[in-house]
């Protein structure tokens, strides 16, 4: 029986690995190394971005460092290398590269760019500002007002980032938060913060109790409850628990300012529907994710790029525990479908909700870390 093959190499700054199937088997198995650099359009360096090399099934990974660079291992002759960031549906790009056998592969000044197929769009807040941080990528976005989400004009856009705004009045219309569940049911997602929960639970005059349930709305409101009640403070050294996001700050903790007074904190959540990235001293969460809203599960939502590309779950053989989210030609899906891997994310079935409690605004009091980890949240949406 042919065995499977695993090489890693496993550092503080670097990770790759190949796998080899019995049905698959790769064109070439001597194997170079390929060093390269990682950017957003403006130039930014992409820590944690994922790099691939896909040889017929087979899939050769690593993942950028902190200056953006990589080191993977790859079969010589030609191929094409991949890089993306979450699942690789908003974010990717692929360069065609040429391996000699004996000669290692320097792409560090080859401008590898992380592009974007997608259409961002923001509405705008009174203190939120993420579509700059969106702009200094080198991402374009489109503006919106809430009435264009309760009219539905969201066609071909992918994420939407709703800022947060003082108005206080509550939204009354039943089709902006049926828009918003569909909008996320269908593969997109969204990002707000603070008094922005009410884009998501809906509002009842930020009641300072978790008893009233807000009107609208489309997450249950059993899912989580704000209050209306934090402070102006810093909160110190907080707990960065997704080993993602860390990856990308490069730190596990963090203090957070916040500069306005009755800021939304989280009075409870449940924790089988949302993921806690951060949390403060106490186990407060104060940034959470999900993707668990419910979808008709047709496999369309997964094509990309006018149905170039498809989001796949991919299954190293011998390894379900590594399986891996990643967006590949439609090509070559095929091979990848016989291979046993599947069409969709791996980690759910609908796009993904992001909320913060703290703000994100640039030039502000905010520490560049906050900015570090918007960026994750631009591109890992």
């Amino acid at each position: 029986m042919k065995k499977i093959l695993v090489f890693a190499f496993i550092s503080t700054l670097f990770m790759s690995c190949q796998e080899e199937d019995t049905n698959f088997v790769p064109q070439n198995d001597t194997l170079e190394k390929v060093y390269g650099k990682v950017t957003s359009p403006s130039g930014r360096t992409i820590p944690n971005t994922y790099v691939y090399y896909d040889d017929n099934g087979t899939i050769y990974d690593a993942y950028t460092n902190q200056l953006g660079e990589f080191e993977i291992d790859v079969p010589v002759g030609n191929g094409k290398l991949s890089i993306q960031t979450g699942n690789g549906k908003l974010f990717n790009s692929s360069m065609d590269i040429t391996v000699v056998e004996g000669e290692t592969l320097d792409l560090r000044n080859a401008n590898f760019i992380l592009n974007s197929n997608s259409n961002l769009a923001f509405v705008p807040g009174t203190y939120d500002e993420i579509q700059t941080i969106i702009t200094n990528l080198g991402y374009q976005t489109n503006e919106l007002s809430l009435d264009d989400i309760t009219n539905n004009n969201l066609n071909n856009i992918n994420a939407l980032f709703l800022n947060c705004s003082n108005d206080s009045s509550p939204i009354s219309s039943d089709s902006f938060y049926l828009h918003l569940n569909d909008f996320v049911a269908n593969g997109n997602s969204l990002y707000t913060s603070d008094w922005g929960l009410k884009y998501l639970v809906g509002d009842s005059g930020y009641a300072q109790d978790c008893t009233t349930q807000p009107a609208g709305g489309f997450i249950a409101d059993d899912m989580v409850c704000g209050i209306r009640s934090g402070a102006i403070e810093t909160l110190t050294n907080n707990t960065i628990l997704n080993s993602d996001l860390s990856s990308y700050t490069g730190t596990n903790t963090i203090d957070l300012e916040y500069d306005l007074p009755n800021w939304m904190q989280l009075n409870f959540i449940d924790a089988n529907f949302w993921e806690v990235l951060v949390e403060d001293q106490n186990a407060n969460p104060l940034m959470i994710k999900t993707n668990n809203i419910t979808t008709s599960n047709d496999n369309s939502i997964w094509y990309s790029d006018n149905g170039n590309k498809v989001t796949i779950c991919h299954v190293p053989p011998g390894s379900p525990e590594n399986a891996h989210s990643i967006t590949i030609n439609v090509n070559a899906l095929d091979a990848h479908l016989a291979h046993g891997d599947t069409i969709g994310d791996c980690n759910g079935s609908s796009g993904n909700i992001y909320y913060t409690t703290f703000h994100n605004h640039v030039g502000g009091t905010t520490n560049p870390t906050i900015e570090q980890m918007m960026e994750y949240v631009i591109l890992n949406l």
